[in-house]
């Protein structure tokens, strides 16, 4: 019953400009302070860009569409991996690994928006406002904590691993991991298609 153009317009585009404003800090300080992995580190910021795309995959939960919005992630996961085995088939440079992430994300919000589209959903009628933006984060503060303490979990691996062995012997693993991670999809697709009717 909400107003989906005044909810989805003040999520998508406060997620949208914090994330310009966050790419732009990473540009200074890797520019600054750490010009010498600054490439890598603005490769993998570019994702920060397409963070906004959640609030596409939150309407296909809301709607119960969550089939179709796990093709659209599968498809872009798929993507990334045949990426990195053909950059470790290739010896390709740690900043190639990098960026096979970035394809992930944007052809996953590349896909999602389309698939949005043909669902009937209608992006260029979103409008921002400022109450309602401040409202809801000012609400979501649990959930950013929870997203922060996740992906300190899912990366804390690659971290120990650079600690140990160096920055390269990391980068193999992380590419690595990804790879496995292809089995994730599973439970998430399972989770996709039974939490919203479990919910309603």
């Amino acid at each position: 019953g909400a107003d989906q153009a005044a909810l989805m317009g003040s999520s998508f585009y406060t997620r949208l400009t914090t994330d310009i404003a966050l790419f732009a800090a990473l540009a200074a300080y890797a520019l600054v302070f750490e010009p010498a992995h600054a490439s890598l580190l603005l490769i993998y910021g570019l994702a920060l860009l397409t963070h906004a795309a959640t609030d596409v995959l939150a309407w296909f939960e809301a709607e119960r569409h969550m089939p179709a919005a796990t093709w659209c992630q599968f498809g872009g996961f798929t993507l990334s991996v045949v990426a990195i085995v053909a950059g470790i088939l290739w010896h390709a440079p740690l900043w190639f690994f990098a960026l096979t992430f970035i394809i992930e994300c944007l052809v996953t919000a590349a896909a999602l928006f389309a698939r949005y589209h043909q669902l009937g959903g209608a992006w260029r009628t979103w409008r921002w406002e400022k109450i309602l933006s401040f409202r809801l984060l000012r609400e979501s503060w649990y959930e950013i904590a929870t997203q922060l303490t996740l992906l300190m979990l899912l990366r804390l691996d690659a971290v120990m691993v650079q600690a140990m062995r160096g920055e390269t012997e990391a980068g193999y693993y992380s590419a690595a991991v990804r790879i496995s991670e292809v089995a994730y999809f599973i439970p998430m697709m399972l989770a996709g298609f039974m939490l919203p009717p479990l919910m309603q």
